[in-house]
């Protein structure tokens, strides 16, 4: 009977068909049998340098056992639930969720983390690019996957994160709409009108994400100080507790640390509000006693919260009564961003107004405002040197 090999023994052999194979006790299963795994190679040099870095793995406990580590979709449920369920905002949580099912599972499921590849990667992210999927989205699933490979080598699932030996297409810059001055006039009209038409007029006046102004209350308003505080955010998610996969609406923290922030109040948002505080007295009194008071500054005609959907749906009805063009709601962030840069808000003020994470955003976001800006500058320098000339 021949001597059991102990935990870290390797043999190399040679096979039928040419190929050599390496064998190395990795320990026992539950039933106290030996556990081996296999490695081949074409030479027996290349074999045996497979298994001397297996027992070096060993030695030093970095060793990855393949016969148990999980497929990516198995990885991908424990990670998403287990790890970032409850440490990122449910709007973000959908994002992942929803990035991986569609694209990555049925592509790289299958394959066990240990086994993962870049060239599986590379291959996914090309087949994502032929069929004309935006490149901002295969570099949001890489990210995704960078995050869920990175605790899975933490767990000793995977030896290195394959994500960062990939090569990503690069994202073009997305056309940004604003409004011109004269559209600004026309739509401000329009929306003077409206029963709601408050709501975008503060947006379009402070540069408030769509979710923040729809979860502001009263008081968050500093009548006294005149300034305003954005703590939330109202978003619609998708409900996994429902089989029936219907969806919720959420109030959580802003997106970022830098998205909450005082936001002064001029006298036309002054004037704005108090007209908001107007039409829902007026809203109440038509209620008959029904009005559900929840501080809510842009509620419904019941005083509930009105729904992200809605308020796209109803912006896109005012913009057609404008008689504007290709506008979508992020445009008045957009317009008011511009028009404070227009007339001399200086960039880090506007990263605050806006709640931007750095002032890089802001400025790569703005560009073609600070191109302006600065040609307008540089013309001053103009009457220097027609001066010097004389």
């Amino acid at each position: 009977m021949g001597k059991k090999r102990g935990m870290g023994e390797g043999s190399i052999s040679k096979r039928k068909n040419g190929t050599w194979q390496a064998a190395i006790t990795i320990g026992r299963d539950k039933n106290g049998k030996q556990k081996r795994q296999y490695f081949y190679a074409k030479t027996r040099t290349e074999v045996s340098k497979k298994l001397t870095k297996a027992i070096n793995e060993l030695n030093s406990g970095t060793f990855i056992d393949k016969s148990i580590s999980p497929t990516m979709a198995m990885w991908i449920h424990t990670w998403l639930w287990e790890y970032k369920k409850n440490s990122i905002k449910s709007t973000t949580f959908e994002q992942y969720e929803t990035i991986l099912r569609v694209h990555a599972i049925p592509q790289i499921g299958d394959i066990r983390v240990s086994q993962l590849k870049p060239e599986h990667l590379q291959k996914l992210y090309n087949e994502m690019y032929d069929k004309k999927i935006s490149a901002r989205t295969i570099q949001i699933l890489n990210t995704v996957l960078h995050g869920a490979l990175k605790q899975a080598v933490k767990n000793n699932l995977a030896v290195r994160n394959v994500t960062e030996a990939v090569s990503l297409p690069k994202s073009k810059a997305k056309e940004m709409r604003v409004l011109t001055p004269t559209e600004q006039k026309q739509f401000m009209k329009i929306l003077e009108d409206d029963r709601i038409g408050n709501m975008y007029l503060f947006g379009l006046f402070t540069g408030l994400r769509r979710g923040e102004l729809l979860a502001l209350k009263w008081s968050d308003v500093n009548w006294e100080q005149r300034v305003l505080k954005v703590e939330r955010a109202l978003s619609r998610v998708k409900d996994y507790s429902d089989t029936l996969n219907k969806t919720k609406l959420v109030i959580e923290e802003p997106k970022t640390l830098k998205s909450k922030r005082i936001i002064p109040l001029f006298d036309y948002l002054i004037e704005i509000l108090h007209n908001q505080k107007k039409q829902q007295d007026m809203d109440k009194e038509k209620s008959y006693g029904v009005y559900e008071d929840n501080d809510i500054i842009f509620a419904t005609e019941l005083g509930l919260m009105i729904d992200p959907g809605n308020f796209n749906r109803k912006f896109y009805k005012l913009i057609d009564k404008a008689e504007l063009s290709h506008a979508n709601p992020h445009c008045l962030r957009h317009t008011f961003a511009t028009r404070g840069l227009e007339n001399g808000i200086d960039l880090k003020t506007m990263q605050e107004l806006l709640g931007h994470s750095s002032i890089s955003v802001t400025g790569d976001t703005y560009t073609h405002v600070l191109i302006d800006k600065k040609r307008n500058e540089m013309d001053k320098l103009n009457k220097l040197v027609e001066d010097m000339k004389e």
